[in-house]
């Protein structure tokens, strides 16, 4: 696993590596992305699952007790790569029992992604029918 400052370039992944972000500033510090923002650090991996690993670690609050920063929370490249690797080369012993739960969480970061979009469709179903009627009230008036 590679992680470094994300330098504002995609660069594309090579042969089964998965690329993701981490979110380095502000008060969601240490939860993984999928696409980059601003400040954030880019982790280049082989194992598909290192994204939810990091997922659990970030839903758990761990994290909060290192971020640093009195106006604009932090975390560190380097305490960030302290707590992970541990847990990371646990997973990696774990993989029969532990695999079942990154799946799940896929599975559920997947159906929030599908409600977004449904959620979305249905705010322009909504927008057009509003306009809809107010073309017809317009023309009565």
């Amino acid at each position: 696993m590679q992680i470094k400052v994300y330098n504002g370039k995609l660069e594309p992944a090579r042969e089964k590596e998965t690329v993701f972000y981490i979110q380095c500033k502000g008060n969601n510090a240490g939860r993984p992305l999928k696409e980059p923002i601003p400040n954030c650090w880019e982790v280049r991996t082989q194992r598909s699952t290192d994204f939810e690993i990091l997922c659990i670690l970030f839903e758990s609050k761990i994290l909060s007790v290192f971020l640093i920063g009195s106006v604009i929370p932090f975390l560190r490249l380097g305490d960030y790569k302290k707590i992970i690797n541990p847990l990371l080369e646990k997973a990696i012993h774990d993989n029969r029992i532990i695999n079942l739960h990154y799946l799940q969480i896929r599975k559920i970061e997947e159906n929030i992604q599908n409600q977004e979009k449904i959620k979305s469709i249905l705010y322009e179903l909504k927008k057009t029918l509003s306009n809809e009627v107010f073309k017809k009230l317009s023309i009565e008036i």
